[in-house]
């Protein structure tokens, strides 16, 4: 399958054993997921840990009359996760509205004071993740769509990927079913109705999903293409800024961006429209470099136009905003791979973690001081964040990954709930990983240990097998329909 950049996509994962298989291998790192004696999240039951204090849902996993032994199995690990503690940005962003962006190649290098004054502002204000990664797991550009909205690893099983199979599935933790649930309207947007079968997922995840001739025009009334991001976001923002100022109606709006796509040339619009302004400040800058700048330009034109009318109805102070990639813009690298070490003057490969590097927005116009995150993170974080950040009611078990201001961990532990970054380039067995203790290189198979950093015996065996248990678990949870076993819960 191609992409819609026409490359070919990424390599999924496609394993089909299922949790059972992988038992012996985890086995090693049952009791670490509980901690430690030592620790105060060592004992679930001495600690009372319940739903008061964490983010969870008191659930009985030994009483759930379930039959089915690989789900049975999905809970003897599950129930022995140490969920993330509630914490004093629970609820921060109780109440206002989120605008959702998952911007289309996006990367560091786009950034720039001058020429995106507004992506500028938001990426030194607000929470600001000092170390941030968008790793390309798998799926190129619908994996990336899938970890920012479920918080899990995108897999394949029988030519079916994640995303795709989600469409079946009862889906209680997506930000738009949990928005709907208190009365919010959810839109997505995105110029393609039925590329990666958009018509199909979208709707199930809870969205109003528009695009192109499925309840959005193609044009504007200047005759300009909605795959430009900035006139896409000047179709749509009457869809919930209107509803907002006359009757109250809240809202989550999710964005998709396009005008990011290569080819980086004189074939691409987006990059054409925009390519003397990054002439004239870049001259000196190889040619696709140029057009892929020129191309994200669209984006900051994009959120400062959306900004703006926010100003205008009194409404930015109610609005929080989170922009994330999809994937780093390997396109660029493929054409040639000196192309991206020119734009991000680092000489790495896509087998190192630099290479991910990213930027996460996150950010909201009322915050009085900017927060700063140094724990490794990545985009795998951003929906536990974000339903820890909204006050929702969720189990930080069910998820990959984690709310980043959760702080009910050692660094010298192995544990599931810890600060950690996976990247994976199609090989299952080789995950490299950053924590808090360092960063593992699995193709080299070296362990970069900080300094003055101590971490318990096996840290490293442990680590692997936590890395490869996050991946069959996200696999497992999605095409077991897992959340369904659990809905008298959930419900609730």
């Amino acid at each position: 399958m191609k992409n819609e950049e026409g490359a070919l996509q990424a390599n999924g994962l496609t394993e089909q054993n299922s949790i059972a298989t992988i038992n012996n291998n985890t086995s090693s790192i049952q009791n670490s997921f509980v901690v430690n004696s030592d620790n105060n999240i060592s004992n679930m039951e001495e600690d009372n840990i319940n739903s008061e204090n964490y983010n969870m849902y008191d659930i009985d996993f030994d009483n759930l009359n379930i039959k089915k032994k690989n789900i049975i199995e999905m809970n003897d690990i599950i129930k022995n996760f140490t969920p993330t503690k509630k914490n004093k940005y629970t609820g921060f962003f109780k109440d206002k509205m989120l605008i959702q962006i998952v911007a289309e190649a996006f990367c560091p290098y786009v950034i720039d004071e001058e020429l995106t004054p507004t992506l500028y502002k938001m990426s030194k204000s607000g929470f600001v993740c000092n170390n941030f990664y968008m790793p390309e797991l798998a799926q190129s550009t619908t994996g990336g769509e899938f970890v920012s909205i479920f918080g899990l690893v995108p897999t394949i099983m029988n030519n079916m990927n994640s995303m795709l199979q989600s469409s079946l599935n009862y889906l209680p933790f997506t930000l738009a079913h949990k928005f709907n649930k208190i009365g919010y309207k959810s839109f997505a947007y995105h110029p393609t109705y039925d590329y990666y079968d958009r018509n199909l997922t979208h709707p199930a995840l809870g969205f109003e999903f528009k695009a192109k001739n499925n309840g959005l025009p193609n044009v504007n009334s200047k005759s300009k293409t909605i795959f430009f991001d900035s006139i896409m976001a000047e179709i749509t923002v009457d869809d919930y800024i209107k509803p907002y100022k006359e009757k109250g109606q809240k809202f989550y709006s999710y964005y998709m961006t396009y005008s990011g796509h290569g080819p980086y040339n004189d074939n691409n619009p987006r990059s054409l429209m925009h390519y003397n302004k990054i002439d004239k400040k870049y001259p000196d800058l190889s040619k696709p470099v140029k057009y892929y700048l020129a191309s994200q330009l669209e984006l900051e034109y994009m959120v400062s136009y959306i900004v703006d009318k926010l100003k205008e109805n009194n409404m930015l102070d109610d609005v929080v905003f989170c922009i994330s990639a999809d994937h780093y813009p390997y396109v660029l690298a493929k054409e040639n791979d000196k192309f991206y070490k020119e734009l991000s003057k680092k000489d790495d490969t896509e087998y190192d973690a630099s290479r991910f590097e990213s930027t996460l927005i996150l950010w909201s116009n009322d915050m009085k001081e900017t927060i700063y995150i140094d724990e490794p993170v990545s985009s795998i974080d951003i929906p536990p964040t974000l339903l820890n950040l909204f006050g929702f009611k969720y189990d930080s078990r069910f998820f990959a990954g984690r709310d980043i201001f959760s702080d009910n961990y050692d660094d010298y532990y192995v544990s599931n709930n810890m600060p950690m970054v996976m990247i994976h380039r199609g090989d299952i067995k080789k995950i490299s990983f950053i924590t808090n203790a360092g960063y593992y290189d699995a193709y080299k198979n070296v362990f970069h240990k900080k300094e003055n950093v101590e971490v318990e015996e096996d840290y490293l065996t442990k680590m692997k097998n936590l890395c490869r248990l996050k991946f069959d678990l996200s696999r497992d949870i999605i095409f077991n329909d897992y959340f369904k076993y659990f809905k008298k819960f959930f419900d609730k």
